[in-house]
């Protein structure tokens, strides 16, 4: 039984990981859809509380907003963070990743905030 019951806790966690995410993008749609620009404290809660890391840049690729996740996962406060490039906080090789995947979601066309 105690794998099964372990099993089950995390395809539960797994679910509302992806819940999370799934309500955060319905959220940034319909702000899309309004014309609202802006970043505000409902999104901030909204983001604090997924599981998992979550960070905003600006156009200059400096931080402009970590969540809680992204502060245990780094291992690290969001003051050392935003207003920073990850050149100036990462290893150069993590900073080089994060260029390379920022490069390829520009060349996609992805949309930014």
């Amino acid at each position: 039984m105690g794998a099964d019951y372990n099993l089950y806790l995390v395809i539960i966690a797994i679910l509302l990981c992806l819940m999370s995410l799934f309500l955060f993008f319905i959220v940034l749609s319909l702000r899309r859809k309004l014309g609202k620009s802006r970043f505000s404290f409902s999104d901030s809660v909204l983001l604090e509380t997924l599981p998992v890391p979550v960070f905003l840049k600006n156009t200059d690729g400096r931080y402009s907003y970590v969540n809680q996740a992204f502060e245990d996962f780094f291992e690290t406060r969001r003051e050392r963070i935003v207003g920073k490039r990850p050149e100036e906080i990462l290893s150069r090789q993590d900073a080089e990743f994060i260029a390379m995947q920022d490069s390829t979601a520009g060349s996609r066309g992805d949309k930014r905030l």
